[in-house]
This record gives structure tokens, C-alpha cells and sequence, in this order.
């Protein structure tokens, strides 16, 4: 067999060295990634039927080590610093930044696809991964006080503080779970996020973020699919949060420390709903009903208080709740005043 290749171009790259090379699945496209003295990292994609016309070009902070191309005809790279990038050529941005798929512990070294192209092996240090190739599936999105700036949070992507009018991202949280239902605080500086395991509480600011608290939920509380998305709204001003749960309650928390203050019981709590005029709140089920509940005795300053003294006291087990009707009998006779507690005030 021979062989008799002719040189019918030169691409030429101000860089020191063309680190790695690939063609789309589709022959429209290559990608080239190269680097120079420093430590940036410099991706070019060319557009094969212009006569290899640069199509975009990216400066990474980080040295590029492999690259490959999905299904979609998006270009997937990896970085030194464990970034897994991706960008697809039909954005027609010549100067877009890539998206951050995941961030690893350690360089990547390569990506390879299976025959489909829906699932990658990546090497990263002396771990190898497969992943799954998922969809971008949004679960929530939230104003900040400013109104030019949005906290968007994905499924299966983090959690990304947007700039409205520019479109770049400020800053972005890669949790270890799945993102689900979200709910925002009055005043824009915190954030409720359901999760497979429970509620976790981010504290917002200007220019990062921070987990600061988690309420944990018992297994029959949990969604059996972890596509499920838990509902979630703040009340009392932010200062309690509620949950509903797989098992057909509403769990009321405290923001502040995660702490369980009251468990609504209901036959299902798809679908929530608070006033703070009134301080009402409703809770819907699959089967058509809705629950109205109201607070008997609104002063907000007892509800914080006993909030703190009563969130061990709300589990589940009828022997448990018995124990903690008596724990908050003998808090009224001692401080004279009633709990934090919401009742039934009408099944629709």
C-alpha cells in the first residue's frame, strides 16, 4: 500500500507549540490547541469549507491538554487545571468565552468518546471517568436586588451568577448533587436550593458565594427519581424556609441554622404558596386539593425564639411527635406563650 500526501496549506499560530489537534465527526472543523512560554493555553476551531478560515479563538488561563469533538459537533477540551471546556462553532461568536462542564482535581490528560458519542472516558491525573453526555436543563432563575445581574442554576451544570447585560458569567458553583427547585430571599442575599439529599442555603454576595447551612431530609422524605424537584419558598421574611417532601409534608426550617420548626402534614405538597399579610400559606397535592394554612399566633419575634428551641422536637414517628407535644406543653406552662405553629384553616 502507498502512500502520497501533498502540503496544500500552512496554518500559521503566533504560539510556541500546537499542542493537539482534531476534526469534527462532520468534517467541517478543526481544532487545534496550542501553547506558549507561559502557562495560557490558546484554542483556535478553523472552518474546513472556508479553506481553514478561523472561526474563533479563545485565550485560557491554563495550558490546554487534549481535545476532542461530542456528537454535537461541540468542541470538548481539557485543561491542566482539571477544567473540562466546551464550545460549539454554531454560537457564529468569534470571541465567546467556553462553557465549564466540570472542574477536576487534577490535569486531564485525555478525552475519548464511544461510538454514539454520548459518553466520554476522561483521564484526570490517575482517575478515569465516564460521563454521561446530559442535556442543559435549567431549574431556576432569580433577579438580584440589582436587576442586572441573575443567579441561573442548572440540573446537571452548577450554579452560575449571570451578568443580564453582557451575558458573562461572575461566578459559578459546581455542587456534588444535582440542583432542583430554588427560591430567593426578599432581599436577594440567599439562596434556597433543593437537592437529592436535602435543602441547602447559599449566602449571595457581589463577587462570590458560600454554603453556609443544609437541612437534611430522611429517606422517605427524599424523591425516588433524582429528576424530581423538591418545592421550595422562604417565609417570615426570610428568616424560615419550606420544603415539600416525596412523602406529602412541608417541612418548615430555619434559614439561618437548617433546623426543623413544624411538619405540615398533607397528603402530598407538589406546589406551595405564602402571604406575608396574611401569613397564610397553601399547599397543593396531584389529587386536586389545596390546603390553606395559617399561623395561630404571628409574632415574629416568639416564632425565631422557639424556632431555636423546637427543630429536634418535629420527626416523624408517632411516638416522637408525643414526645415533643409534651416538651412544648411544658415550654407554655414555663414561658406562657404558644409555638410557632401553623394550622389547618380549610381544605379546598
Amino acid at each position: 500500500m502507498a502512500f502520497d500526501f501533498h502540503l496544500i496549506q500552512t496554518l500559521q499560530n503566533p504560539e510556541d507549540s500546537i499542542v493537539a489537534l482534531a476534526f469534527s465527526k462532520d468534517h467541517r472543523y478543526l481544532g487545534s490547541a496550542s501553547k506558549n512560554g507561559s502557562k495560557d493555553g490558546v484554542i483556535r476551531i478553523y472552518d474546513v469549507e472556508a479553506r481553514f478560515r478561523t472561526i474563533w479563538s479563545h485565550r485560557q488561563l491554563s495550558q490546554i491538554e487534549t481535545i476532542n469533538w461530542d456528537s454535537d459537533h461541540s468542541l470538548i477540551m481539557g485543561t491542566a487545571k482539571g477544567e473540562l471546556l466546551t464550545f460549539s462553532p454554531k454560537t457564529r461568536e468569534h470571541y465567546a468565552k467556553p462553557n465549564i462542564i466540570h472542574i477536576f482535581s487534577s490535569p486531564i490528560h485525555s478525552i475519548e468518546f464511544n461510538d454514539p458519542r454520548n459518553e466520554m472516558l476522561i483521564c484526570a491525573g490517575d482517575n478515569i471517568i465516564v460521563m454521561k453526555k446530559e442535556g442543559v436543563v435549567v431549574s431556576g432563575a432569580h433577579f438580584l436586588k440589582d436587576q442586572r445581574h441573575s443567579v441561573i442554576t442548572f440540573l446537571h451544570h452548577g450554579l452560575w451568577k449571570i451578568n443580564l447585560e453582557s451575558g458573562h458569567s461572575q461566578w459559578i458553583v459546581y455542587p456534588d448533587d444535582q440542583l432542583g427547585a430554588t427560591a430567593i430571599a426578599p432581599d436577594c442575599t440567599a439562596l434556597m436550593v433543593t437537592s437529592s439529599k436535602g435543602l441547602d442555603r447559599y449566602i449571595l454576595s457581589s463577587g462570590s458565594w458560600k454554603k453556609e447551612t443544609q437541612t437534611s431530609l430522611e429517606r422517605a422524605e427524599l424523591p425516588i427519581m433524582s429528576s424530581t424537584h423538591l418545592p421550595v419558598i422562604f417565609i417570615d421574611k426570610g428568616h424560615a424556609a419550606v420544603v415539600g417532601t416525596a412523602n406529602g409534608y412541608a417541612v418548615i426550617c430555619d434559614s439561618e441554622n437548617g433546623g426543623r420548626i413544624q411538619t405540615l402534614r398533607h397528603s402530598s405538597s407538589d406546589s406551595l404558596a405564602y402571604d406575608e399579610e396574611s401569613l397564610s400559606m397553601a399547599t397543593g397535592d396531584v389529587d386536586g386539593n389545596i390546603n390553606i394554612w395559617v399561623l395561630g399566633f404571628p409574632d415574629s419575634k416568639r416564632i425565631r425564639f422557639l424556632g431555636t428551641l423546637v427543630p429536634v422536637m418535629v420527626p416523624v414517628p408517632v411516638i416522637e411527635c408525643l414526645r415533643a407535644i409534651s416538651v412544648i406543653i411544658l415550654l407554655v406552662l414555663v414561658f406562657g406563650f404558644l409555638p410557632f405553629k401553623f394550622i389547618t384553616l380549610q381544605s379546598l
